[in-house]
């Protein structure tokens, strides 16, 4: 997931090489964060690992790097305020995908609001996201694991 997500810019043919070089330098791929071992608390070992996609109203499309900027701010800082791990994320010109652990304490939507309302915020307050979202969880197993590897 991680790999997919590192891809995005690398996917997609911009017109104008300067913009995806751009959109190259504001994706964060963060090596300190491993995603392939599993949580651990008193009650025992998870992983709580979501590919959360966000995508613009309308499918409006952001330009300005000054704009990936500042929306790139305040999604680390709401990671960091609401102790997700962010492995990876890549801004496009009209979403967002995003690759961390999330907290355990809060649901996939808890965290993709708070990611929302965060970014929203940075924008001046402005309703900048369409409703609602993507949240798949992924892990180290996939449903052979669980299906008994038929």
């Amino acid at each position: 997931m991680e790999n997919y997500i590192a891809q995005q810019v690398d996917k997609e043919q911009f017109v104008d090489p300067r913009f995806a070089a751009m959109l190259k330098r504001i994706t964060v791929v963060d090596e300190s964060v491993s995603l392939n071992h599993p949580s651990e608390s008193n009650s025992g070992r998870y992983w709580y690992n979501l590919h959360v996609v966000l995508v613009v109203a309308d499918r409006a499309r952001f330009r300005n790097e000054d704009d990936f900027v500042k929306l790139d701010r305040a999604l680390v800082a709401t990671a960091t305020k609401h102790q997700y791990q962010l492995a990876v994320h890549a801004w496009m010109p009209d979403h967002v995908h995003m690759a961390l652990r999330g907290n355990i304490t809060e649901s996939p939507s808890m965290i993709a609001l708070a990611v929302m309302n965060n970014t929203a915020f940075a924008m001046g307050q402005n309703a900048i996201w369409q409703r609602g979202f993507y949240a798949g969880t992924f892990s180290e197993y996939d449903v052979r694991a669980l299906r008994g590897r038929e």
